[in-house]
């Protein structure tokens, strides 16, 4: 959400699309009653400072129709992204081959969108990052990595 935590904060959304169903922390959980593209606000206080900034958000019915993003010039940052084993016990490998040496974010999502670990990658082209999500429950996951121009997602499977 935001850092330093704010002192007070209201979402905006469509309530009639859009459903508020947790807060963890600083992490909200939404729910959309459709597939589409939707817009959500937050207004943050902190102190006598406010701000307010909205996102949109696509929804996709499954994982697998998320589209990855490709320059349409034909320049891929990414070249590879991979994991194995699939599935998995939450012990499991990602390699990550870019075109060149370049800043990238690596993200693993449960299936309710709960983010479980977060890295930042720089230095090199070629990646090989070992996870151990031990507290992880059997599930569907999202591994997500992100550079400044383009971002690929795997799906897996951890089984306990």
């Amino acid at each position: 959400m935001s850092w330093p935590i704010p002192e007070s904060v209201r979402w905006v959304y469509d309530e009639s699309r859009v459903n508020h169903l947790s807060s963890y922390l600083n992490q909200e959980e939404f729910a959309f009653t459709e597939e589409g593209v939707f817009t959500i606000g937050m207004e943050a206080q902190l102190g006598s400072c406010q701000q307010y900034i909205e996102k949109t958000i696509a929804i996709y019915s499954d994982p697998d129709s998320i589209p990855n993003t490709t320059d349409p010039n034909g320049f891929n940052e990414i070249l590879d992204f991979s994991l194995f084993p699939n599935p998995n016990d939450g012990q499991f490998e990602l390699l990550v081959e870019m075109e060149a040496s370049g800043p990238a974010q690596v993200r693993i999502y449960r299936d309710t969108g709960l983010l479980m670990e977060s890295r930042n990658l720089s230095g090199w082209a070629s990646y090989r990052e070992a996870f151990q999500l031990a507290d992880a429950p059997s599930g569907n996951y999202i591994a997500v990595l992100q550079t400044a121009s383009e971002y690929r997602t795997l799906n897996f499977i951890i089984q306990r």
